[in-house]
């Protein structure tokens, strides 16, 4: 992953989506990151979270 794909996935997040991502275990931000998905609720970011964590 390099830096543009992180500050895709981060830059449209509100700060407290944020600090759900922080909060995610490091293999699941890690795939958030790898995907380049652009997330903007907190609500996405968790249901994304739940289907990486339902396929691991």
């Amino acid at each position: 992953m390099n830096s543009n794909d992180a500050y895709a996935v981060l830059s449209n997040m509100d700060e407290k989506t944020k600090q759900y991502f922080d909060s995610l275990p490091g293999y699941i931000k890690e795939t958030i990151m790898q995907t380049g998905v652009e997330i903007t609720t907190q609500d996405e970011l968790r249901q994304l979270a739940e289907k990486i964590e339902k396929n691991k």
